[in-house]
């Protein structure tokens, strides 16, 4: 007898879930947490870093790469240089708040 998963919600996005979205959520916090490397580390260019860590199918589309990573301000210091569009990620390890410049 053969056991085949049920999706869980639709293919809105052209792939289906087999998982919740907070599944989907906590291995993409795991994978850009590990493709930032070490805790005090250089970090990456968000544009590096979406190519480091790329959302998950059921995920692309909802939101976008910046405000996710805002959701985790514990977790992600994202600074943000508002006259050249440049914005630089790195493992909060300080525990200090995003900065705009």
């Amino acid at each position: 007898l053969a056991v085949v998963p049920e999706p869980v919600g639709d293919c809105a996005t052209g792939s289906w879930e087999w998982h919740t979205t907070e599944y989907y959520v906590e291995r993409h916090v795991e994978a850009v947490t590990e493709a930032l490397g070490l805790p005090g580390g250089a970090g990456a260019s968000l544009e590096k870093l979406e190519g480091m860590a790329p959302f998950p199918p059921p995920m692309a589309g909802r939101t976008g790469y910046l405000p996710f990573l805002r959701r985790y301000p514990e977790l992600f210091y994202v600074e943000a240089h508002t006259d050249t569009g440049y914005v630089h990620v790195e493992r909060n390890v300080n525990g200090r708040p995003p900065a705009w410049f």
